[in-house]
Parts: structure tokens; C-alpha cells; sequence
């Protein structure tokens, strides 16, 4: 009986969970979604006369990138994520040290610890600069994590994303206005929504 009660009482709280959550997870199949097609609906949506605000944070990933240290010319190869909007909204990371940098913020970062103790021999890095891709960038943030990562905010317009994770405080039924948002942009017609409870 107690199995039966935890059962239930799980199968509630999750449909709950999936009616109330307000944020949705979109993986893109083709074509992704740039940056500046983002940013015209992100500026559309605000001029429209809604009650629903919505917020947008994309992303995307690239595999084996290298960041250097250049004074003791120490490398590591990453994972890139290349981020529009709200960093702690990507990967479900503790942030240990700093700040995440904000959507304006195209030369602050975010390492892992392990990847700034390998790079400078300590993890208390902040304001420390790396170089990646010929650009410099200076360590806002540290996080935990069990593999190499760095994190920096996109301002090239023609960035393409493959992750759209949309926000709607306060509202039920994201799922829902998530499609909506998608179809009313046209943003991207193949996507999977990932349930974000």
C-alpha cells in the first residue's frame, strides 16, 4: 500500500509540475535559429501589447575547443557553450566563485574549476583572462563540474543556436506557449520540446 501511495503521490506532483512549469527546453533539428533572428523576436514580442512576457535564452555547443592562458602558455581543450541570455538557465552547474556575466557582458566567461587550476594553478581566477579563438576574455565566474567547460555570451549576429530555452513567469501551460511563440516568430518549424520538470 505505502508503494502504491508513493506511486500516486508521485504521478500527481509530476503532472502538476508539467501543467504549473513555466520553462520549456527546445532542441532544434535543422537549420537552427540565429542570433539575429532571435533578437528581431525577442523585439517583436516586446511591442506587441501581451500580458504574457516571455524571455529567451539560446545556446549552443561546440566540442574540443581550446582556451589558453597565455603567460604560462597552459591550454585545455573545452566545451564550448556559446550563450544568448541567461547563463544559469543552460546547465544545472554550482556556481563556486563569481558572478554568471550578464547577455551584454561578450567578454566576461565562465570555467570550470578544474580547467582554471590547470590553466593558472589556482581557481581563484576572477577577473584572470583567457584567450580563445583569438579573443580575450576575462573570467567572471567559476563553477563546479566534472568536465572541461567554458561559457561566454554570443554577440555575432550570425551565430547559430540548436537550444532555446523560453521562460513565461508566472504563466501555466509553457508548452503551449512555448509552440505558440515558435509558430508566431517562426522561429523554427522541426524542433523536440524537452519537458522541463
Amino acid at each position: 500500500i505505502m508503494m502504491v501511495l508513493f506511486f500516486l503521490l508521485n504521478a500527481f506532483h509530476y503532472q502538476t509540475m508539467k501543467e504549473t512549469f513555466s520553462t520549456v527546453s527546445i532542441r532544434i533539428h535543422k537549420n537552427g535559429v540565429t542570433l539575429r533572428e532571435i533578437k528581431n523576436a525577442i523585439r517583436d514580442e516586446e511591442e506587441r501589447d501581451s500580458t504574457i512576457k516571455t524571455s529567451i535564452t539560446a545556446y549552443k555547443v561546440e566540442e574540443h575547443k581550446v582556451v589558453r592562458e597565455e603567460h604560462m602558455d597552459r591550454e585545455r581543450s573545452i566545451s564550448l557553450y556559446r550563450i544568448y541570455g541567461k547563463m544559469e538557465q543552460v546547465l544545472p552547474m554550482k556556481l563556486i566563485l563569481g558572478n554568471y556575466p550578464y547577455r551584454e557582458d561578450t567578454f566576461g566567461c565562465v570555467l570550470d574549476k578544474k580547467t582554471a587550476f590547470l590553466l593558472f594553478g589556482t581557481y581563484d581566477v576572477l577577473g584572470k583572462k583567457v584567450i580563445l579563438d583569438e579573443k580575450e576574455y576575462y573570467i567572471r565566474g567559476i563553477v563546479e563540474d566534472t568536465v572541461p567547460v567554458m561559457l561566454c555570451q554570443s554577440d555575432e549576429e550570425k551565430d547559430v543556436f540548436w537550444n532555446l530555452e523560453l521562460s513565461f513567469p508566472g504563466e501555466e501551460n509553457g508548452r503551449t506557449l512555448a509552440e505558440n511563440y515558435l509558430l508566431r516568430h517562426a522561429l523554427t518549424s522541426e524542433y523536440t520540446i524537452v519537458e522541463g520538470n
